[in-house]
């Protein structure tokens, strides 16, 4: 079965693995893009990731039942019964899709063809997002069926295509994720960078990043603390004794 290749995938042309990196000096971004720091990049790559798994799961479950229905008399209650079950899980396919949203941001119904995650000191990564409704899968009701033992041989090869597909693309939402876990992504104080993108960064960010700075600040004036108590120690027993 074949894919159509989203936006951001085609205006890449040739770079296969969906996650590579974009000029430093990129000021924006394509269209259909979006442009984002380091944290609400992660977020965008949990939410997908997770939809992904979720999308895995139910398109796994609709390929169970192709299997069984081939089993099945031509016509029967059960085989009505798989049939009901199989066009329930297409429909939850696509509203999986609908809802996968971040900060905004749809990340798999065609909302956005591609984000760029941008830091401060390291290189901005794009990745071209996929549309993941059933039709773009081609596990639509309407594109595969169980009603007969010969419409459910041809629904196990769509369904067969769609996982090798979303198994594909999991891997590559893990990939990014594992470049944005490099050390260069994070401050001397393990925070990670992103904040101080010029005009690119989102409200969470800086509210994030405030509030890393206001627990380095309490630690430090613990450690203030702890180092004057340590002073003032030697100084009463000298005068006990």
């Amino acid at each position: 079965m074949e894919h159509r290749a989203s936006e951001g995938d085609k205006a890449r042309a040739g770079t296969p693995d969906g996650g590579v990196r974009a000029p430093s000096g990129t000021p924006g971004g394509w269209p259909g893009e979006r442009v984002c720091g380091a944290w609400e990049g992660v977020a965008l790559l949990q939410t997908a990731r997770s939809t992904v798994a979720q999308t895995t799961a139910v398109v796994s479950r609709m390929d169970a039942l192709a299997r069984r229905s081939i089993a099945l008399a031509e016509d029967g209650e059960e085989r009505s019964h798989v049939d009901e079950e199989f066009i329930e899980l297409s429909q939850e396919v696509s509203r999986l899709a609908e809802v996968c949203e971040s900060n905004g941001v749809r990340l798999a119904a065609g909302g956005h063809a591609s984000i760029l995650i941008r830091g401060v000191r390291c290189p901005a990564v794009r990745l071209g997002l996929e549309d993941l409704r059933a039709a773009a899968l081609g596990v639509d009701a309407a594109q595969v069926s169980v009603g007969s033992v010969q419409a459910s041989r041809r629904a196990v090869a769509s369904l067969q295509g769609a996982l090798s597909f979303l198994q594909a693309y999991g891997a590559r939402l893990a990939s990014t994720a594992s470049r944005l876990s490099h050390p260069r992504w994070r401050g001397p104080s393990g925070d990670m960078h992103g904040s101080g993108v010029q005009g690119n960064t989102s409200a969470s960010d800086a509210v994030v990043t405030a509030r890393l700075a206001g627990d380095a600040i309490a630690r430090n004036a613990g450690a203030a603390s702890r180092t004057q108590a340590s002073r003032i120690r030697p100084s009463a027993l000298a005068l006990l004794r």
